[in-house]
């Protein structure tokens, strides 16, 4: 910021000559009054500019890391203002001082010590954005070595996707993380939807050997929430509450047997229609359906498996440049062994874990770029 001394060609330059202030040799001190200014001029004689770095700026995370830095750069603001507050004294005491006389001699000695102390405030300041360059060059090298690891990192994880069958490329996941909430939601519900519809076909004739825990209750709980969907599934309600009037009862297998092969037909239809934004609740419901009903304990234990991991383990399905649910890759899931669903899922959580790390690590790059 500058201060010009009077309207002449001068008055935009960040410095003066000595021509500039012939008769009055103080006034050059009055620039530091105001934010230092950018120079320091002496008398006639000594007239002389001195540059006035603006201080450094620390980066959040820098700060953080280099706490003597931050205490550094306080003491420099404390300074400033100090050196603000001098030159204005020196100013106001000295400006109609005359040459030649006692008090010319005290102002000149004053003015002087005020230059040395501006002097190691420059120094001082220029030291600290030397620090602060070479912290934010180790704080750099240590985020490149970090994302390096991570890479590393991500791409065995996508080996390992791809060891369990499915060809997913680091990319992917990467934009998976990017997805909007509604975006991730719908593409989980179309794989939740496709695999309830596939666990229903496989057992669309033996469903009913499987409830060997159905119980009247349990059918209630599954009739309460589908009557919360929009729209409720009535055919699907209609069959349960059936089933609940005459699950207690005896010579009532073969209706039961009947119900619940129209029951398979029915989730495996209504799964495929149902709707992210009306079927929050209800698409698990089916599947639960589904699972108690399967009368095979090895491919029961795939399909509570899947419900269970099926929130992590959809990323794997998910092909950015696709953009689509593929079929054959949902029915690998449903084929998938109990043990193979879990290490799928912790491998997808840490992918997961590990893509957002790196995201997160070349923002702080970017920053400190």
């Amino acid at each position: 910021m500058n201060i010009p001394l009077r309207k002449n060609s001068h008055a935009a330059s960040n410095r003066y000559s000595s021509a500039q202030v012939v008769g009055r040799p103080w006034i050059g001190s009055f620039v530091l009054a105001v934010l230092l200014g950018l120079f320091v001029m002496g008398s006639v004689e000594a007239a002389h500019a001195v540059d006035i770095p603006a201080l450094p700026v620390i980066h959040p995370a820098i700060a953080a890391a280099n706490p003597a830095l931050v205490k550094k750069r306080g003491i420099l603001v404390t300074e400033r203002d100090a050196l603000r507050t001098k030159s204005k004294q020196q100013y106001d005491s000295c400006s109609a001082v005359e040459e030649g006389t006692p008090a010319e001699k005290d102002c000149t000695e004053r003015l002087a010590q005020l230059t040395t102390e501006v002097a190691l405030h420059v120094k001082d300041t220029n030291d600290l954005a030397t620090a602060i360059s070479a912290a934010v060059a180790i704080e750099r090298k240590r985020l490149e070595a970090q994302e390096k690891s991570l890479t590393q990192a991500i791409a065995k994880d996508v080996t390992a996707v791809r060891g369990l069958g499915f060809d997913r490329r680091a990319e992917d996941f990467e934009e998976w993380e990017k997805l909007a909430t509604d975006a991730k939601r719908e593409f989980e519900h179309k794989v939740k939807a496709e695999a309830t519809s596939l666990f229903a076909s496989n057992v669309e004739d033996r469903l009913l050997t499987g409830f060997k825990n159905l119980n009247k209750a349990k059918v209630e709980g599954w009739i309460a929430v589908l009557m919360k969907q929009d729209p409720p599934p009535t055919e699907i309600i209609a069959v349960l509450r059936g089933m609940a009037s005459v699950i207690e009862k005896d010579g009532v297998r073969q209706k039961l047997a009947d119900d619940a092969k129209h029951l398979a037909k029915l989730i495996k239809n209504v799964a495929k229609s149902s709707k992210v934004s009306g079927w929050t609740d209800g698409l698990p419901v089916l599947l639960d359906i589904v699972c108690d009903g399967v009368p095979d304990p090895t491919l029961a234990k795939q399909c509570k498996a899947f419900k269970a991991t099926a929130n992590v383990t959809v990323a794997s399905l998910y092909n950015n440049a696709a953009r689509r649910v593929a079929l054959n890759e949902v029915e690998r899931l449903t084929t998938m062994t109990e043990n193979q669903l879990r290490a799928l899922a912790k491998i997808n959580e840490l992918m997961v874990k590990h893509v957002k790390e790196r995201n997160e690590v070349r923002a702080r790059l970017r920053e400190l770029a």
